[in-house]
């Protein structure tokens, strides 16, 4: 697809299109994912991004994770690894300080969605609210 700046606008025109016509959820695509879609090649150009986003709708997926972009585009050079599956055999190595952000960011959400208030996240966490709500804003939870 030569004109890549485009992808983010025809996957969402797809997705909203192809949801509505299915009475599907509309799922989830990560900064990672977007990043991928956007550097993929497209070798069927839009014919191709639109049968993708059909068969994402299809078989449900709430998410879109690099794993489900491989296997649907018939990727295998892309490395299947995602920050916080603790998964070190896919040779993907980023910096620590991000690796620690999104450990960090998965994990307040994870105790967010355990406990009925953010104050009661602050006590599990041993935080003061303050600092907890400071947090999740650097995390960008709120």
């Amino acid at each position: 697809m030569e004109r890549k700046e485009d992808i983010p606008v025809l996957l969402k025109y797809f997705i909203d299109k192809f949801s509505d016509e299915y009475n599907t959820i509309k799922p989830e695509i990560p900064d990672d994912v977007l990043t991928s879609l956007i550097n993929y090649e497209w070798p069927g150009n839009v014919r191709q991004l639109k049968n993708f986003i059909q068969r994402i709708l299809l078989n449900g997926f709430e998410k879109i994770t690099q794993k489900v972009l491989n296997e649907y585009l018939h990727i295998e050079d892309i490395p299947i690894c995602e920050v916080g599956e603790m998964d070190f055999t896919c040779n993907k190595i980023i910096p620590l300080k991000d690796f620690e952000r999104e450990m960090r960011k998965k994990y307040f959400m994870y105790v967010r969605e355990q406990t009925k208030s953010d104050t009661e996240a602050a006590k599990m966490l041993g935080l003061a609210p303050s600092n907890f709500y400071r947090m999740c804003k650097e995390l960008g939870l709120k």
